[in-house]
């Protein structure tokens, strides 16, 4: 069994944590970051830590437990650029979907 030196970021204690009370979450978009978890042996708060590239060989290589996250697209920064802003043909289109449509011209007369 490997050990992982750490430090509570609670507490401030210093500790070594067993492999196998570690979770490396990794994730498939490169726009979140990755975190390695584990609770603490003194105050038993839940500790969350970035992991960048060298930290997560270095525990991939102290046989942590490994969680791998897929990332919606909805959820990808990638994919959160801004929308096209709205155009007077979009408002048009939209008012004339409220015209066409019974339901909503129920409701707008109400």
């Amino acid at each position: 069994m490997s050990w992982v030196k750490t430090k509570c970021a609670h507490c401030r204690g210093r500790l070594q944590v067993a492999s196998h009370d570690v979770l490396l979450t990794v994730h498939t978009s490169q726009s979140w970051r990755d975190t390695y978890r584990f609770f603490c042996a003194l105050c038993r708060e839940e500790n969350v830590y970035p992991a960048g590239v060298d930290v997560v060989e270095l525990l991939v290589s102290a046989s942590v437990r490994i969680e791998r996250v897929q990332v919606p697209d909805e959820l990808d920064d990638a994919s959160r650029r801004a929308p096209r802003p709205l155009t007077w043909d979009d408002l048009l289109d939209f008012l004339d979907a409220l015209e066409t449509t019974e339901d909503l011209k129920a409701l707008w007369r109400a």
